[in-house]
């Protein structure tokens, strides 16, 4: 009990004990983002570290104009630029 009331006291005042369960939504909501936070700040590291158009990603997706005329799109962006280094369409094809 005297444990439980001191953890009160200490989320009362501001303080949330290190990996302990907070005690109310309020500070449940505060651990999750100061996690977020951590992990955005983890990552942010490693991409300082890598050289430039060391991390990219792909994406593909279709794009449909009208009721005919689907299109394909794929992007290959740069992470650390915030860049597109480049993209294709093309028409998919058809069953013969």
């Amino acid at each position: 009990m005297r444990r439980w009331v001191e953890q009160l006291r200490a989320e009362l005042s501001g303080h949330t004990p290190g990996r302990s369960a907070a005690l109310t939504p309020e500070h449940q909501r505060i651990q999750e983002l100061e996690a977020r936070l951590q992990k955005v700040e983890r990552e942010k590291e490693i991409l300082k570290k890598l050289p430039l158009y060391a991390v990219w990603c792909g994406d593909v997706t279709y794009i449909c104009a009208g009721t005919c005329w689907v299109f394909y799109l794929a992007v290959v962006l740069d992470l650390y630029a915030r860049r597109t280094v480049g993209w294709a369409m093309s028409q998919p094809r058809t069953r013969s």
